[in-house]
């Protein structure tokens, strides 16, 4: 029987941990928790996932009423993510009145959607950016009509042609501003089929960012996403995953967790499920069903799924980048249809050189390359929070 991939990859360290601890356990527990913490941590030496944090921090002391020599510090750091937040909403607005007016349903994902539907304050959830999902066959509309308002694609041109659409699961934009959204066709990039998030609209639930309506997923979805997306190696230590989590089912008691398996194993997604809820439940002490957890161990696994997991969490060097190019090429050849190798790799190395703005298609392997060179020497080098 094939062994599930380590977790490691992807959960806190045992610092980043115990930084989770402080601001989820409501135990007796507790202070000695935060006397550990404040005790061995340099506020100026944090990642950045643990920075992210701070609002949370600020937000937990001010309950307990515990002196700290850098409450300001903290305070600082909920009123500049409120005043971010506050200006990534009204910046989008437009966006999303844009499309609102022309008919197309908007649901919110990721921080968006947890500070409406779950936070409910503004200054408690760090987000970059907006991010927004579209219904599948209306994402060229969605996109002819963002360019249109002004917003340009991130990486290269906004394409036109329907092959370099429908290879992704999302688009960076950003505006004159400076502003950003990520604008959705999937939820999730394990998942691209055409229907793959009827159901996830299916359910979804009503919701209004500045007077526009808008959709965000119903609490089991929501907790999917926030599981699947944080079971994912990323180059800034992903804590967030662990508080989204812990709030959701603080604010859903009564979350539907038969829906939540549902989706899971329609989805194949029950590998990064026990990842996250394995460690929510026997670190975090969070109120995940025995049942729940014994079922998400014996739903089987394909071969496929496992494959394309193990490289999301490989670790970031140049065999994860050849599993990744090899991954997306294979995804590439199924979503095009191209079924011999030297047309599918013809049709992926065009579809890079649009994605890359390049001249010639036969520049695509250098500059890969190149561009995977870059990345490693970036994770390579120290992320100082703050700087």
């Amino acid at each position: 029987m094939p062994r599930d991939p380590s977790p490691a990859a992807v959960l806190p360290t045992p610092q980043q941990e115990l930084l989770l601890k402080v601001l989820l356990c409501d135990g007796p527990e507790w202070r000695n928790l935060w006397l550990e913490w404040s005790g061995s941590s340099d506020i100026d030496a944090l990642d950045n996932g643990s920075y992210g944090l701070l609002p949370l921090l600020h937000k937990k002391l001010k309950q307990t009423g515990v002196d700290y020599p850098h409450l300001n510090r903290l305070k600082g750091a909920y009123r500049k993510n409120w005043v971010r937040n506050h200006r990534l909403f009204n910046q989008a607005a437009p966006a999303l009145e844009s499309l609102h007016r022309a008919g197309i349903p908007i649901m919110l994902l990721k921080g968006a959607a947890l500070i409406l539907q779950v936070y409910g304050d503004f200054g408690l959830r760090t987000m970059r950016d907006i991010d927004l999902l579209v219904p599948t066959g209306r994402a060229r509309d969605a996109l002819a009509i963002l360019k249109q308002a002004g917003w340009n694609f991130i990486y290269a041109k906004l394409p036109d042609h329907e092959e370099f659409i429908n290879f992704h699961h999302a688009f960076s934009l950003r505006d004159s501003n400076g502003c950003e959204l990520d604008l959705h066709r999937h939820t999730l990039i394990h998942c691209m089929t055409e229907d793959a998030d009827v159901d996830f609209w299916s359910l979804s639930e009503p919701v209004l960012a500045h007077d526009i309506p808008c959709r965000v997923m119903n609490p089991a979805d929501q907790l999917l996403h926030v599981l699947a997306h944080g079971a994912i190696r990323n180059p800034i230590p992903s804590l967030r995953w662990v508080a989204d989590a812990v709030w959701i089912l603080r604010r859903y008691p009564d979350l539907d967790w038969r829906r939540l398996l549902q989706q899971t194993e329609k989805r194949q997604l029950a590998l990064p499920l026990r990842v996250t809820l394995d460690y929510l439940s026997g670190v975090m002490g969070a109120p995940v069903p025995a049942d729940v957890l014994n079922r998400l161990h014996r739903m089987k696994i394909s071969d496929e799924s496992r494959a394309f997991y193990k490289m999301l969490i490989h670790p970031l060097n140049l065999a994860f980048y050849a599993k990744y190019f090899r991954a997306d090429f294979q995804r590439y050849r199924k979503v095009s249809g191209r079924k011999d190798f030297l047309g599918g790799l013809t049709g992926y190395a065009r579809l890079l050189q649009v994605y890359w703005e390049l001249k010639s298609p036969w520049h695509v392997p250098f500059v890969g390359l190149g561009r995977t060179l870059r990345k490693l020497a970036r994770g390579l080098l120290p992320l100082q929070a703050g700087k």
